[in-house]
């Protein structure tokens, strides 16, 4: 049985999420990390496995993934609240569901199941051009869940001995090593970084929270320093050791010229649960991303971070500029000056000086780019 892997434009290509007046439409070269683990599942399961581009598809089965194809993460409200429209990633899925929606009534037979960490906004929503909606690890997605399946299919968690290795590189060097609280076998982990070397320099590990390899921390970073750079997607407060945030900076090397900057998972308000955590993790030159609420993000400025306030009031803009003032003199990232021109005629205006800034097409220098793009790559922790 063949079956075509495929996602929304934005998607399928790794775009920036920033809306189309202001981006660059850069795309990446291969697919994303997601389509990549779901080729290598079906592939195993002995299935003909094809992955397309989403104006390309054909006829029969097609396995959409999706990451948030409705903008309801909070750095897509952010986004939508900032420009005063919603991310790429949402409108590209706006356009892909027209044109299937369009194909099935004329006849084609197209039968679509959707996944991936978006798969939930579409399971809560009406999409009747959507035959099945996966919740769940596709490592345990059976054909009959397919073909005979409901409308919403939740699968089991996977074991160890069912997770596998990508095949074929994917368009960022990630490498999945945790999922859900469960380790991915250091086997499996091994062949992805083989994988992703064979077009990328670096490593990205993949994680809900890279303490939770503990002892087995040090062997796992000597391994991914196959890879020239190193960076992980979150820490957690959960099961927090200075011992191996120590690691953690003795393997990669850290210093104030090389930090490293995660999300930082904790259960309720960042601030109010783990203060000396933030300040433990700074020591070893570790810079976590935080979000945090609009009221609270000046509260965290007292941090190394990059701090991502979440829009509540009408004084957002001034909360961004704050922030950004004090983001950049560790950020470094060129054409700083500019950035803070832009911002403070969007904190003058309330917004609407950025909701009408139209720069598309100035490709480097497309500001606004610049200051979100390295917050959205760090927030990819689901693979699945």
């Amino acid at each position: 049985m063949e079956i075509t892997l495929t996602a929304d434009k934005a998607t399928f290509f790794s775009m920036s999420p920033i809306p189309k007046r202001l981006n660059p439409a850069r795309r990446k070269k291969f697919p994303p990390y997601g389509l990549r683990k779901v080729e290598a599942i079906f592939n195993k399961k002995g299935f003909q496995v094809y992955i397309s581009e989403p104006m390309s598809i054909k006829e029969g089965i097609i396995g959409l993934y999706v990451n948030d194809p409705f903008g309801m993460t909070e750095i897509s409200r952010a986004i939508h609240e900032i420009f005063g429209e919603p991310p790429l990633q949402v409108t590209s899925f706006t356009e892909l569901s027209a044109m299937i929606s369009r194909r099935k009534d004329e006849g084609q037979n197209i039968r679509v199941v959707v996944g991936g960490p978006g798969a939930w906004e579409i399971a809560m929503r009406d999409a009747p051009w959507v035959n099945t909606v996966v919740l769940g690890e596709a490592e345990t997605l059976s054909i009959c869940d397919i073909l005979k399946g409901g409308k919403v299919v939740k699968t089991r968690r996977a074991k160890e001995e069912e997770f596998v290795s990508i095949i074929k590189p994917s368009s960022s060097p990630d490498v999945e090593i945790s999922r859900t609280g469960r380790r991915i076998p250091l086997n499996v982990i091994e062949q992805e970084i083989k994988v992703q070397l064979r077009k990328h320099r670096d490593i990205n590990l993949i994680t809900d929270d890279i303490l939770l390899w503990g002892e087995q921390l040090k062997p796992l970073l000597r391994l991914a320093k196959l890879g020239k750079k190193v960076t992980f997607s979150q820490i957690s407060s959960e099961r927090f050791s200075e011992d191996l945030v120590k690691t953690i900076k003795e393997e990669l090397n850290l210093n104030e010229n090389n930090w490293r900057s995660p999300v930082l998972a904790s259960n309720g308000c960042v601030l109010q649960r783990v203060p000396d955590v933030i300040k433990i993790l700074n020591y070893h030159f570790i810079y976590p991303i935080m979000f945090v609420k609009e009221e609270m993000a000046e509260e965290a400025l007292q941090f190394k971070a990059i701090v991502v306030p979440i829009p509540s009031t009408e004084n957002y803009f001034d909360v961004l500029y704050k922030v950004w003032l004090v983001e950049k003199k560790f950020l470094k990232i060129p054409f700083s000056s500019l950035i803070d021109v832009i911002l403070q005629k969007a904190k003058e205006t309330r917004g609407e000086y950025l909701r009408k800034l139209n720069i598309r097409g100035l490709g480097s220098l497309n500001l606004i780019t610049i200051i979100l793009e390295g917050f959205i790559n760090s927030i990819r922790l689901r693979t699945s």
